[in-house]
């Protein structure tokens, strides 16, 4: 495979890469754009199954206790802390909800944490304020799923099923969605424009060469320019051999007279030969 074939190739990868990514984020594409997602809610009520990286919005009216505190070191992405709680679903199912400390979405959790436990150990004391989240469904991390079945135990609920999480979105990775999503449709476009292009000319290069094999040897080679010189300098040797060649002929043609010292004049032909 010469380089030319190689960058087709790779543009044609590339673009490919490129176009599946796209394909993928326009699952989304509602949300990203929008910020609307499905309710969790109205999903189990429907049977639908939660899944794993779908975006989804929730309806949150009792979470019971934050249960555990995760961190997580990145080269990249640095220090992680989060913290996770048990909330109740309106069918009465319990999911972990994840938060950032000291974000909105922390005070939301453990405002509603607080006016659960009030609102339970208390008649009196009014039902708290339903609060809406939007953000992505995954699986409970490893490192606390022991904390969360140790929650669900303590607080009488079964731990049968699936541990999911709601990992809650900020408008910031929307954003970042929006951004990864124009880029892989630009560079899906770009390369795919430069992987035609490419075969583009690698076709025309294969059809001179399919006509240049197709004709005949003497004007292939005259024609080419490695060969116009050489067959200038036979044309030039060619030309000083037929002058040499009728000069030849005109001495050999030519009569000679020869004086005798008697006198006498005789004529005679004969040959010059070139030593």
């Amino acid at each position: 495979m010469n380089s030319k074939d190689y960058g087709i190739v790779k543009n044609v990868i590339i673009s490919v890469v490129c176009l599946v990514v796209v394909i993928i984020m326009m699952k989304d594409a509602k949300y990203i754009f929008t910020g609307e997602a499905k309710d969790i809610n109205q999903m189990i009520e429907n049977g639908e199954e939660l899944k794993v990286g779908e975006h989804v919005s929730i309806e949150v009216t009792y979470v019971v206790d934050w249960y555990a505190e995760l961190t997580q070191r990145g080269k990249r992405t640095g220090t992680k802390i989060t913290y996770h709680a048990l909330a109740v679903l309106d069918s009465g199912e319990i999911i972990s909800l994840s938060a950032k400390k000291d974000s909105k979405e922390y005070n939301q959790i453990d405002k509603l944490v607080d006016d659960t436990f009030d609102y339970l150990m208390d008649d009196s004391c009014p039902e708290p304020t339903t609060v809406k989240f939007t953000g992505t469904v995954r699986k409970v991390d490893s490192e606390i799923i022991g904390y969360y079945k140790e929650a669900l135990s303590y607080y009488g609920y079964s731990s049968t099923g699936d541990a999911y999480m709601f990992d809650i979105d900020t408008s910031q990775k929307r954003i970042v969605s929006i951004l990864l999503l124009g880029i892989a449709a630009f560079l899906a476009i770009l390369f795919g424009i430069l992987a035609f292009l490419g075969y583009r000319e690698y076709k025309k290069d294969k059809e001179a060469r399919i006509k240049a094999l197709n004709e005949p040897v003497n004007n292939k080679l005259e024609n080419d320019p490695i060969f116009k010189n050489l067959y200038a300098r036979n044309n030039i040797q060619n030309d000083l051999d037929s002058n040499l060649n009728t000069e030849s002929t005109e001495v050999e043609n030519s009569e000679v007279e020869v004086e005798t010292p008697d006198n006498t004049t005789y004529s005679s032909k004969f040959s010059l030969k070139k030593d």
